[in-house]
């Protein structure tokens, strides 16, 4: 049924932008800790008696920018935020509204933005929380831009995953995809909505 084949290569495509964003999330905020720990933290002290951690923070940043560049001196990536906040009793490292900007070879930009980003120690759980959104623009090679929207965006490295229970749109040019919960699981190759799950496909002009 070509109905069918085209609803599944639909929702394959789905799977595949949702997904296809991760590494450019996971390595911002990585870069972000790591850089950052290494330019700010203090030397250790000597004979200093252990406390036990609190929830506080023992390092931060404010109003901070932080690009990555190639050999030929080319912009590869910037994040920045209005603080960067880590907590040793957690080991998370939180940012307020950060702004992550990746650049791809073929000259497409992708970016992700939210009212905070929480990072785990070693950048392998990211969550957006508060307007979270993932746009890739368009370029003359893919004409349609890419977006994901929702309130809540949890992303998993070691398991190539994301997952939100809160609503989220996914959109292609002028195809959406709209659920209540989203878990996207690229290693099973499996895209799963949940709620109320409303699809809006329109038919490609296909040249004769």
């Amino acid at each position: 049924m070509p109905g069918t084949r085209t609803l599944r290569q639909k929702a394959q495509w789905a799977l595949d932008v949702v997904l296809g964003w991760l590494p450019v999330l996971v390595l911002g905020l990585l870069l972000l800790v790591s850089t950052w720990l290494v330019r700010t933290a203090p030397p250790p002290l000597t004979n200093t008696p252990v406390k036990t951690p609190q929830h506080v923070a023992n390092y931060d940043l404010r109003q901070f920018t932080l690009n990555t560049y190639n050999l030929q001196g080319q912009l590869q990536s910037s994040v920045a935020g209005l603080s960067a906040m880590h907590f040793e009793d957690t080991l998370v490292t939180m940012v307020e509204q950060p702004q992550m900007l990746m650049y791809a070879k073929d000259g497409r930009v992708t970016s992700a933005s939210a009212k905070k980003a929480l990072s785990n120690e070693d950048g392998s759980e990211v969550q957006l929380i508060g307007q979270a959104q993932v746009y890739r623009a368009s370029t003359a090679a893919q004409p349609q831009a890419l977006t994901v929207k929702s309130e809540f965006l949890h992303f998993f490295a070691n398991t190539d995953s994301m997952q939100t229970d809160l609503p989220v749109v996914v959109t292609r040019g002028a195809n959406s995809f709209r659920a209540d919960q989203l878990r996207a699981d690229n290693l099973e190759q499996l895209l799963t909505m949940r709620g109320r799950v409303r699809v809006v496909l329109h038919p490609e002009n296909e040249k004769p």
